[in-house]
């Protein structure tokens, strides 16, 4: 059974009555989004750019036909809305944690196209699959080992199968690697502190002299690398194959992938290490 979406009510743009009539009452397959909404962002550069055109996407996936929709409920499936709008300017940003608020104000003035999973302020999603209650941190979703851990509880096959459904629409949103994600961190046991040169995950890495660990860029890039490193910052060179923990970088290992990860509140900070990754 293909899922579809209903236009009508998941593509509403803040403004433009022309965009409202074209999705309107329509019920399109998900992957014919993305190159509807990239032809009206085309359409829009002459708008000032400080204007952002919103477009919110409703992932409905309640349609499994695996084993296990024999008994499906009612209220099955994983509902999730993502945002998909114009910033002032630069990368593709992808901010895939709802709770870290301090990422999504600085990809406002430093990105140009940015990618946003709206989960009502968690950082997990959540969901119902024949009447019984799963969650899943949506940046360890993207690989089939990622899925099996980050899965609370432990998943039947057919809420992993939803999921990796899930995790195709989501990557096929964000629309690939070349990207900048961004990510707020609370200052505790996840840092810089976190890479040793040598692991397995880590090419090298830079401490730069006055910068607290909490604030670094994530990057398999070489050149990437040494360009945060002679600004000051500091950085992370991530392995062309890093350990397999399902996250978006380790999709996207080996490709121009940038992650910017900032203390929480430090939005000024993140956006001038947003200007620095264009």
């Amino acid at each position: 059974m293909a899922c579809a979406i209903d236009a009508g009510e998941v593509a509403k743009p803040n403004r433009g009555l022309a965009v409202r009539r074209q999705f309107y009452g329509r019920s399109l397959p998900f992957e014919q989004f993305g190159a509807i909404i990239e032809e009206q962002f085309r359409r829009q550069k002459g708008l000032t750019m400080q204007i952002s055109t919103t477009m919110t996407i409703l992932l409905t996936l309640g349609c499994v036909s695996t084993a296990g929709a024999a008994n499906a409920q009612s209220g099955d499936g994983i509902k999730t809305k993502i945002k998909i709008s114009r910033g002032a300017g630069g990368p593709r940003c992808v901010i895939l944690h709802d709770n870290e608020n301090s990422a999504s104000k600085a990809a406002r003035s430093g990105c140009g196209k940015i990618v946003e999973l709206a989960n009502g302020g968690k950082r997990r999603v959540s969901f119902r699959l024949s009447g019984k209650k799963y969650s899943f941190d949506p940046n360890r979703i993207f690989t089939a080992s990622g899925r099996a851990a980050t899965m609370r509880p432990r998943s039947s096959k057919a809420a992993q199968r939803l999921v990796a459904e899930y995790a195709r629409k989501l990557f096929s949103a964000i629309g690939g690697c070349n990207i900048v994600a961004l990510h707020n961190n609370a200052g505790g046991s996840y840092s810089l502190a976190s890479y040793r040169k040598g692991d397995r995950n880590t090419a090298d890495v830079h401490r730069a002299a006055g910068q607290s660990r909490a604030n670094f860029f994530l990057t398999a890039s070489k050149s990437k690398f040494n360009r945060f490193k002679a600004a000051g910052y500091n950085a992370v060179l991530q392995k062309r194959r890093p350990a397999n923990d399902g996250s978006l970088s380790v999709r996207c290992a080996g490709s121009g992938y940038v992650n910017i990860e900032a203390l929480r509140g430090q939005t000024a900070l993140q956006k001038r290490m947003l200007r620095l990754a264009r």
